[in-house]
């Protein structure tokens, strides 16, 4: 009761979207603090959200409810204007990193007007909460849409403490922080000398193992069957759209017929790009020749549309490390076996990056270990292949700001002017074992152990066909059986986002002394 009356007046803001937020707004809700909620899941879970008796807020709000406007009210271009200016906030350029609202939109092009009328009305929604409830905390998701990237912004402006979970770039390692892949004071954690027990080169590798591993699909058992596949697929075809679905911006254009073609369009695409990657891309290459090791990225993914939001376009990047290259380097350009969910790329993509002279286009299944173990150099937009090159003694490029930018053998490209000497002083540089245990250590002690897809992946098998399809009403029996089962993972989780709150206060008493 005294911890509880003690934590009385701290107040999270908790942006839901997952079931799993539920149990975790539990743990915070007896730790004493005051829960609100943003709630931004479907229709048929909306349902499952508000029959649960798990978490007790003060109050909810449910996005979509809210994004359901007409679109034909005239925009008040006036506010927005101000909304920029008062929050320094660069809307366009957040508009830029949703994959529903530019370019990989399968179903509407989103004009003008209709930007605007989003935009407005979610800067509208959120700041109207803030201004209500005024939160000492935002727990948020890490912003990979619009909406999320704007409300991250917003706190950050207004000077809300946020908390957000992100991978510390080690299996089953996380840290929460204000700023999503990055350590929270990381220039202080960092000056520090750290006194650590060296390990060797091969020591430290070990640590990176099963990266991929611990994140794929077939580890993880969960979008393998295409009998649960067709099932989901039936769900969401008959149960998930109606009239009412359409009203979401995200869900503009999807109509059964469209859904229906689109679907068998992909299919046949993943076939035909499938049979040009195999016979095109390089299954076997000379390895002794000095290069470059470009790994493409995902695509939608956050890496490229918001971390390097201006590095979006792949092929001009490969273009430009290319035009940096040395006269006896090569770059080998790999493509990620992921993208396979996404039904490969175009064919044209592949095909450009062919036709470059000093380019060599190498298939998915080419072997990560036998790329790092020779190369000279790792050049990444964000990825962390660019982090496991320091593990393999090879120094990298990266083109934003990321976890492992503190690494004295990570060169960050800021300007393409520099990259020419970027690129010439990165292959002089050496990863240097002292540096890279510092780091290691430094990040070990400042993240956590949470087997966050050992809580994720069993409830995507359970209840949302492997992860073929997002919205399905769970009966609040069955969520709540299953939360038990999850409990002491998430409560890892939740202790730990205590622990940021803590020391948030220490900081806020150090510097008001």
């Amino acid at each position: 009761k005294l911890w509880k009356q003690l934590r009385l007046k701290d107040k999270i803001l908790y942006f839901a979207n997952v079931p799993t937020d539920l149990q975790l707004g539990k743990y915070l809700e007896d730790h004493g603090f005051e829960i609100y909620g943003i709630i931004d899941v479907p229709d048929l879970l909306k349902k499952s959200f508000k029959e649960q008796k798990i978490v007790t807020y003060q109050k909810t709000w449910y996005f979509r409810d809210h994004m359901k406007d007409s679109f034909t009210k005239k925009i008040d271009e006036g506010y927005l204007i101000d909304f920029e200016k008062k929050y320094s906030i660069d809307l366009w350029k957040l508009v830029y990193t949703d994959r529903n609202l530019y370019f990989f939109n399968d179903y509407h092009i989103f004009n003008h007007n209709e930007i605007l009328r989003i935009v407005e009305q979610t800067a509208r929604f959120f700041e109207n909460i803030l201004l209500e409830i005024n939160p000492s905390y935002v727990w948020i998701h890490v912003p990979d849409y619009f909406h999320i990237e704007l409300l991250y912004e917003l706190c950050k402006s207004k000077g809300i403490k946020i908390l957000t979970l992100s991978s510390a770039r080690f299996p089953r390692r996380h840290i929460i922080s204000e700023t999503t892949d990055k350590l929270d004071n990381a220039e202080s954690i960092f000056s520090v000398v750290d006194d650590c027990n060296l390990k060797s080169f091969e020591e430290l590798k070990a640590l990176t193992k099963n990266t991929y591993k611990s994140i794929a699909p077939e580890e993880l058992g969960i979008m393998l069957s295409n009998k649960i596949k067709i099932k989901g697929f039936w769900h969401y075809f008959f149960s998930v759209i109606n009239d009412d679905y359409k009203k979401f911006y995200f869900n503009f254009g999807r109509t059964r017929l469209k859904i229906l073609s689109n679907e068998i369009s992909k299919f046949l695409k993943r076939f035909l790009r499938g049979f040009f990657i195999n016979k095109n891309l390089k299954k076997q290459i000379n390895l002794d020749t000095p290069f470059v090791l470009f790994p493409l990225h995902v695509i939608p993914e956050r890496s490229t549309l918001s971390v390097a939001s201006y590095y979006t376009n792949q092929i001009e990047t490969i273009r430009h490390i290319a035009k940096s290259l040395p006269i006896n380097y090569k770059l080998y350009v790999k493509e990620h076996p992921i993208q396979i969910v996404n039904g490969w790329r175009k064919t044209s993509f592949y095909k450009q990056i062919l036709e470059m002279p000093n380019v060599e286009l190498l298939h998915p299944s080419f072997s990560n270990e036998d790329l790092l173990s020779n190369c000279s150099l790792v050049a990444a937009i964000a990825g962390t292949t660019a982090f496991t090159a320091a593990f393999y003694q090879k120094p990298s490029i990266v083109f934003g700001d990321v976890l492992f930018s503190e690494l004295p053998s990570v060169h960050r490209v800021k300007t393409l002017e520099e990259l020419p000497l970027i690129m010439k002083n990165a292959l002089a540089s050496k990863v240097k074992i002292n540096d890279l245990n510092q780091f290691v250590n430094i990040l070990f002690k400042n993240s956590f152990e949470l087997d966050f897809y050992g809580i994720m992946a069993p409830m995507v098998k359970q209840f949302f066909y492997d992860g073929f399809t997002t919205d399905v009403y769970i009966p609040n029996d069955d969520l709540k059986k299953f939360l038990d089962s999850k409990k002491n993972l998430i409560d890892i989780w939740g202790s730990e986002l205590i622990k940021k709150i803590e020391e948030h206060k220490k900081m806020n008493i150090k510097n008001e002394i």
